[in-house]
């Protein structure tokens, strides 16, 4: 009976460690992901002031729009990537709190039987 006990203890702290591993790597990806949204909106920021310098600096009107429309397709693009990445965080962050929630649920399951 006693080796039994310590054969769920063993277990309990091997799935304890593992909890506490994927916790870490949750805030690591959340970390991570308010880094991107950090950068994203400053890059965007930037794009934004150089439009505005554009606006006031170029006096030739065809090439006004000709590098306007540069910069909102710059723009553009970026916020596509920004979307992707920033969704790619949720869906890893979303697996991870599943499995998080499956080591704790088999972990009380294990200690009721």
């Amino acid at each position: 009976m006693e080796i039994d006990n310590k054969k769920i203890m063993k277990a309990s702290d091997q799935a304890f460690e593992q909890y506490k591993t994927y916790l870490t790597s949750i805030e690591k990806i959340s970390d991570r992901r308010e880094n991107a949204n950090r950068y994203f909106v400053t890059l965007n920021s930037a794009i934004i002031i150089s439009g505005t310098f554009l606006i006031e600096n170029v006096s030739n009107k065809g090439l006004l729009i000709f590098l306007l429309l540069g910069v909102l397709a710059l723009s553009i693009f970026i916020c596509i990537i920004f979307y992707f990445l920033i969704n790619s965080y949720k869906q890893l962050n979303t697996a991870k709190f599943k499995l998080l929630h499956e080591i704790v649920s088999i972990n009380i399951y294990d200690h009721q039987a």
